[in-house]
């Protein structure tokens, strides 16, 4: 039986939760499908690990992600949306 380090390092890897979605848009490394499979982790680490240019690849798009609004700028298109939504129920209600 894995330890409760292991079972937690393993749910931060599956592809849905915390910075998964972000990983992806900014192709900024691997996310594994679900249902997690030991197999294929192995697999996506090692191949990582023989391939610098990848990682490079990984670091470059990150640096990129970061730099623009796509991340940072979340938090403003979301008050921004609120605001309009706000503004457009108040219209309704006159």
């Amino acid at each position: 039986m894995k330890d409760a380090a292991w079972q937690r390092r393993k749910r931060c890897l599956r592809g849905n939760p915390g910075y998964a979605p972000l990983v992806r848009e900014a192709h900024g490394g691997i996310v594994l499908t679900e249902p997690y499979r030991d197999d294929l982790w192995a697999r996506e680490l090692t191949s990582l690990a023989a391939t610098r240019e990848r990682l490079t690849e990984f670091r470059r798009n990150l640096a990129g992600y970061a730099d623009n609004d796509s991340l940072y700028g979340r938090p403003r298109q979301i008050a921004a949306s609120i605001a309009d939504f706000a503004r457009d129920k108040e219209d309704e209600d006159t």
